[in-house]
């Protein structure tokens, strides 16, 4: 972000110079050019033979008014119009005294490109007849030169509109590097916004996975300690299958935020996103690296493992069914990923707000589409009765169903949640049967 910035800002320099603001660079350029035209024009005046010779020699009046035709145009850029004003009209004064009019002559051309360079046909408009009308003057009072009306007439009109000519591709120019240098900012700062955004968005993935993971087996723990704390005394089997319920969920809740913590460690050289278009199966840490070895971490979850799922499911009073419909195939990795926490998300949600029921999940594999449904009967008789212990109220952020229509949209899919008529919940969805590699492969 600090590069970008740095960039807005040489861009915005840019803009201001163009635009009428000189840098001091600028300045010390305009200003040495001026001191060198100076040079040129009083050298010439000195020296310049039969073509001065009519004319009043260069004296210390005449040097004056030389200097005030040309040093104006140190200031070309800041104000063009001004100084071609000041220019002429001490060109016009030193062709009123008597002196040569050609050493008066290369400030004010030189302000007239600059006038036209800096605005276009409108300082051409502005600029040019004023030079021309100086030019028609400066010939007439030529003592006994020779040169005709027409030939002053006509050097008035062509040596200003080549100027302009030559000033207008300068603007044409200027004009060009203007829009590339806005186009240039606009695009930093589109590139900044894109870089935000996908920052925003593997934030919000990274949040999205978290909760499917911590939600879930949190709710799991959450309810198996309510019965083992109820139970502990007087059934100690049951309080010592809910505690290694509670031992079993916690284990996978870890080595699923490994998994995850291990792909957003190792994705920028050899990891892999679960979300990834390939399906590939998550890399361990290179062996060329030095330092103790680490673990392989879990495998991303996958509609294979929804059978455990189910089992677990069970065992804190969700009693689910598990019907899978189709021809059975690999698909891409983040379909499955999706699909499998689409559904651990339905039955964490009927663990939280039945508590123990009975659940359908029904899998359907299509040529295009594998449509998934998950429904509930909401909260049975029994669990209502349920004693204090076995029955865990656990408040819900519906962050849950945002997180399933963030996974659908991403995959062009649809989901729908809503209660049933007779009671309980249902969830469908339909994701793309994108195969995955084996599949795709064969």
């Amino acid at each position: 972000m600090n590069t970008t910035g740095a960039r807005w800002r040489r861009h915005a320099g840019s803009l201001a110079s163009a635009a009428g603001r000189p840098t001091r660079q600028q300045w010390l350029v305009d200003s040495a050019l001026a001191v060198g035209l100076l040079a040129v024009t009083v050298l010439l005046g000195s020296q310049g033979g039969e073509s001065a010779a009519p004319w009043r020699a260069l004296d210390v009046p005449g040097d004056v008014l030389t200097t005030l035709t040309v040093l104006p145009v140190a200031a070309r850029r800041r104000a063009p119009l001004s100084v071609l004003g000041a220019c002429c009209g001490a060109w016009i004064v030193l062709i009123a005294a008597g002196y040569w009019p050609v050493v008066g002559s290369y400030g004010p051309m030189l302000a007239l490109y600059s006038l036209v360079a800096a605005r276009g046909w409108a300082g051409a408009t502005a600029g040019a007849p004023p030079l021309g009308a100086v030019w028609v003057f400066g010939g007439l009072r030529a003592p006994h030169t020779g040169t005709g009306l027409e030939a002053i007439v006509a050097q008035a009109v062509v040596v200003p509109t080549v100027l302009a000519m030559f000033g207008l591709q300068a603007y044409r120019l200027a004009q060009r590097n203007r829009q590339l240098a806005h186009l240039t900012a606009q695009l930093a700062q589109e590139q900044a916004a894109r870089a935000r955004h996908a920052v925003t968005t593997e934030r919000l993935r990274i949040a999205r996975e978290l909760h499917d993971v911590i939600a879930h087996h949190l709710s799991v723990v959450s309810v198996q300690t309510g019965l083992a704390s109820y139970v502990f005394d007087s059934d100690p089997a049951t309080a010592r299958g809910a505690l290694q319920t509670i031992a079993d969920a916690s284990g996978e809740a870890l080595e699923e935020t490994r998994t995850l913590l291990h792909l957003l460690r190792t994705g920028a050289d050899s990891g892999t996103d679960p979300q990834a278009p390939d399906g590939a199966s998550p890399r361990t840490t290179s062996p060329a690296r030095s330092g103790p070895a680490t673990p392989a971490p879990r495998p991303v979850p996958a509609l294979s493992r929804i059978v455990e799922l189910v089992d677990r499911m069970g065992t804190v009073g969700v009693d689910a069914e598990l019907t899978v419909t189709g021809r059975e195939r690999p698909l891409a990795q983040r379909v499955e990923l999706s699909a499998y926490r689409i559904v651990q998300e339905a039955l964490t949600n009927t663990l939280k707000h039945a508590g123990p029921t009975r659940a359908q999940i029904a899998l359907h594999y299509g040529t295009e589409e594998l449509t998934g449904r998950i429904t509930d009967h909401g909260s049975t008789t029994a669990a209502a009765d349920a004693p204090p212990g076995g029955r865990t109220e656990i408040p819900g952020s519906g962050n849950g169903l945002i997180g399933m229509q963030e996974r659908v949209r991403m995959l062009g899919g649809t989901v729908r949640a809503e209660p049933r008529a007779h009671g309980g919940f249902e969830v469908v969805f339909t994701l793309p049967a994108i195969p995955g590699q084996a599949e795709a492969a064969s």
